[in-house]
């Protein structure tokens, strides 16, 4: 009896621990970066599907940040789940 106790105390166990890693992966993958400290951009690059040749498309780019002299560029398109991003520094040139 105090065998089938401890199996399934132990099943309990190792499937909550398993809950508490799948979800710190989830939460640490869906992380963004933040944008740059000072004068830049966090700049957003997302793709939809490939096309007939294989190459995927970007549909869509969003920016974060601030600090840059002129107009802040415009978000366009779509946001999807595959992206990547870079940081763009200001071109201050006097």
């Amino acid at each position: 009896m105090q065998t089938t106790t401890q199996r399934s105390g132990f099943k309990r166990i190792a499937m909550l621990a398993t809950i508490v890693v799948g979800g710190l992966f989830s939460v640490a993958s869906s992380a963004l970066p933040v944008p740059p400290s000072g004068s830049g951009w966090l700049v957003y690059t997302y793709y939809g599907p490939a096309g007939r040749d294989d190459i995927e498309r970007v549909v869509g780019m969003r920016y974060q940040g601030a600090g840059c002299p002129g107009p802040r560029p415009l978000d366009w398109g779509q946001q999807t789940a595959k992206f990547s991003w870079h940081y763009a520094t200001c071109n201050n040139q006097n």
